[in-house]
């Protein structure tokens, strides 16, 4: 279960750094609250179902990104994607915020 904490916390802040977005502002927006989301990142509690698929939604990634081994990487074309086992998977950007 750590390994699990470790790569959410790990995958999640790297996400959150690459789109220059606080702690605040990440829980503000994916509707979860801001003291969850530091206990997450970490590894102090695991997510519900429903917090995971918020957060990766706000994030514009898969949840199953949230969980995997590996950095999320950036193309020359600016697009980002994380290998694993061998084979690329595309990390979708978020919608533009309105408020932002």
């Amino acid at each position: 279960m750590d390994g699990v904490r470790e790569r959410l916390a790990t995958n999640m802040r790297r996400l959150r750094a690459a789109r220059g977005i606080s702690q605040e502002r990440l829980a503000l927006e994916a509707g979860v609250d801001r003291t969850m989301l530091s206990k997450i990142e970490r590894r102090i509690s695991n997510p519900s179902m429903e917090t995971l698929l918020k957060l990766a939604n706000r994030l514009g990634v898969d949840p199953v990104v949230l969980l995997e081994p590996g950095p999320v990487s950036s193309l020359s074309d600016g697009s980002n994607y994380r290998m694993t086992t061998g084979h690329p998977i595309a990390v979708h950007e978020p919608a533009p915020c309105e408020n932002s």
